[in-house]
């Protein structure tokens, strides 16, 4: 797989936060809280790209040009995807939900702070759509 496509493809995938905010209330509060309104779009590509780096070996060629590929979505994204990784790898060995631990990063990513029970509530339908958006670009 080509790294533009990789990333470029969850970044299209996870454009429109609208499908998310209509069924969860808790996360237009949340969005509300973020510093810019393409924080979705920052957060939510990083965490797909972050899957795809656990679900999938990747040369170092890959992985440099992922990380050219999101530096030109977004200054941001390389930092992001690192937090990203760093916060997943902390939790290696403990018994955890991958699904529910990604989208609880994205989530807490966009508040600023811990979830309450309501807003954590989204983290797993996050997790699943992000690891779907991926399998998907693999497959």
């Amino acid at each position: 797989m080509k790294a533009d496509f990789l990333v470029k493809g969850i970044n299209i995938a996870v454009m429109n936060e609208s499908i998310f905010v209509n069924e969860f209330p808790a996360l237009k509060m949340i969005l509300s809280k973020s510093k810019t309104s393409s924080d979705w779009d920052l957060f939510m590509t990083a965490a797909g790209v972050g899957i795809y780096y656990l679900k999938y070996k990747l040369s170092k060629k890959m992985s440099k040009e992922i990380g050219v590929q999101l530096a030109e979505l977004n200054s941001e994204m390389p930092g992001a995807l690192s937090n990203f990784l760093q916060n997943i790898q902390a939790l290696k060995g403990l018994d955890f939900n991958l699904q529910e631990r990604v989208g609880n990063w994205v989530l807490r990513s966009l508040k600023g702070n811990e979830l309450t029970y309501e807003e954590s509530k989204i983290s797993r339908v996050i997790g699943i759509f992000l690891e779907t958006v991926v399998t998907d670009l693999a497959g």
